[in-house]
């Protein structure tokens, strides 16, 4: 599977998101969860073109 990432302020693509069969799935946010599981990452940046701090969501599901 592969998902296309986009900011959520200003819409430019980040990148993709690949992952073999229906095993993950990604999510951009605005804030920082506050709880996350234990198969999850979430990886912190900046937008290049609008400056603005996002989180990468990153989990995987168990099958």
């Amino acid at each position: 599977m592969k998902l296309k990432l986009f900011c959520p302020y200003c819409g430019r693509c980040l990148g993709e998101c690949l992952f073999s069969g229906e095993t993950g799935d990604c999510q951009v946010l605005t804030k920082r969860p506050l709880k996350i599981k234990k198969e999850s990452f979430v990886h912190d940046m900046k937008c290049v073109r609008c400056k603005n701090e996002i989180f990468i969501l990153m989990e995987l599901k168990n099958n």
